[in-house]
């Protein structure tokens, strides 16, 4: 039995040198020139979290040209700000055909009355994140219809809100500890399925997560935002 291809020592330290620069990025992005000693603490922990992040390039994997993983997000408040809800979808999806299969939903609300629609889209980015690094998907594909979100993710660039930092950067370290593969911004009129499960959260006041069991999610509350899945991905 032929033994794996082990990592080269010169790949190892390509992708240490990545990890670290990702990290720096991050925390530069977001404390930028203000110091505090508490800073210094997150900052060896984002590194320290970084570096030890499981990463599937030793051995180097094969990403599969047949199926691609695709993670759809939205958010909104009533009022901006007021009470709000973040939508979040995991697809797999067949490149060839163009077709998807939904792997996780979740519809998540939130009955702070400041929570802005920025808040709550970036909530909703960093649940399916989270989900794909339990599950340990790699090499996700983001769409989402902020571009502000999308450019700020995809630029590595802090926004300039205070209250969204903390959302960012827990984001930005996920994301790389998924090694997200694109951002892509998409027009809401694409990202109905992830916006009528922020819809759904916001009205309902419950959250709701749910995995695929075999092909089909159980009917009810779920079916609204089902329908839209052949739409968004057309």
């Amino acid at each position: 039995m032929e033994a794996e291809p082990l990592i080269s020592a010169h790949r190892f330290r390509a992708i240490l040198t990545v990890r670290l620069r990702q990290s720096y990025r991050t925390i530069e992005a977001s404390y930028g020139d203000t110091y505090h000693p508490e800073h210094a603490c997150i900052a060896a922990r984002s590194v320290i979290n970084s570096l030890n992040a499981h990463h599937d390039a030793c051995p180097v994997p094969v990403i599969s040209s047949t199926v691609l993983f695709v993670l759809l997000f939205d958010g909104c408040s009533r009022g901006n700000p007021g009470p709000g809800g973040s939508g979040s979808v995991l697809l797999q999806v067949d490149p060839h055909t163009g077709t998807g299969r939904p792997l996780w939903l979740a519809s998540m609300a939130y009955g702070d009355n400041r929570t802005t629609n920025n808040m709550a889209e970036y909530r909703g980015l960093l649940h399916g994140l989270l989900r794909a690094k339990k599950t340990g998907l790699q090499h996700i594909h983001v769409v989402g219809d902020s571009k502000m979100i999308i450019n700020q993710m995809q630029g590595r660039r802090s926004p300039l809100a205070a209250k969204l930092t903390r959302l960012y950067c827990h984001c930005r370290i996920t994301a790389d500890q998924c090694a997200v593969q694109s951002w892509t911004h998409h027009y809401r009129t694409h990202n109905k399925t992830a916006a009528a499960l922020a819809n759904l959260a916001m009205d309902s006041k419950v959250s709701r997560q749910i995995s695929a069991t075999g092909q089909d999610f159980p009917t009810g509350c779920w079916d609204g935002a089902l329908r839209n899945v052949p739409h968004d991905l057309s």
